[in-house]
């Protein structure tokens, strides 16, 4: 017949060691306050422990001996039976309680650390960033002037994007660049008519020229 287990709590001085007096033969560690410890069957050898492990003695034991081997004290909680036990403090009723209390947390998405776009962090304003702006800044055509570079949109800090496209029936190319010095031969992007391009997050401002007067450039700035 299989004995009925036996829960001990097993406090240890400082380097202290202490026997247990018991039949069983199988030693489940519940917890322990320390990393790890040691302990022996009957008069083995000290071996180590930690907590969450069966440690099984198939022969039998008569007692079991345990040894504080970091040197600090603590406190050990086991349990000595014929075969692995479950740990009651984690039934039912404790996992109840357990499922409650997570139910209870609340994740506050309001004050999460660190901005995305303009929000704070919301869901919503994440969601509209991800929708993109309601408002454009600007749009219309730009015409370029004979033999000078122009400013087709002023630098932006809040600006995300900026588009543009050369028109279809444009007879020669528009250049793109960053500064007046922006020509046929110093360029960035070079349109055709019906060309176009996208800048994401360009803050800088956006200049055009073309060796002919009057090509014309549609853009949009967001």
């Amino acid at each position: 017949m299989a004995r009925t287990p036996q829960t001990e709590t097993i406090v240890l001085l400082p380097g202290e060691t202490r026997a247990v007096n018991v039949e069983a033969r199988m030693l489940t560690v519940l917890g322990c306050t320390v990393a790890s410890f040691a302990f022996a069957f009957d008069d083995d050898l000290f071996s180590p422990a930690e907590a969450g492990i069966a440690y099984p003695c198939p022969e039998g034991v008569k007692k079991v001996r345990f040894f504080d081997v970091l040197g600090a004290g603590c406190t050990i909680r086991a349990v000595f039976a014929d075969g692995v036990c479950m740990d009651a403090r984690y039934g039912a009723g404790i996992l109840a309680a357990m499922a409650v209390s997570l139910a209870a947390i609340d994740l506050d998405t309001t004050s999460i650390n660190g901005s995305v776009g303009t929000g704070n962090g919301r869901l919503s304003d994440i969601l509209a960033e991800l929708q993109g702006p309601q408002v454009v800044f600007g749009w219309g055509t730009y015409a370029t002037l004979l033999a000078t570079a122009s400013v087709v949109m002023a630098a932006r800090a809040a600006r995300i994007m900026c588009s543009f496209q050369a028109d279809g029936e444009n007879v020669d190319y528009i250049y793109i660049g960053y500064d007046n010095t922006v020509t046929n031969l110093n360029w960035a992007y070079k349109l055709t008519g019906g060309q176009g391009y996208t800048i994401e997050c360009g803050r800088h401002p956006i200049w055009a020229y073309s060796p002919t007067i009057n090509q014309y450039l549609g853009w949009t700035d967001v």
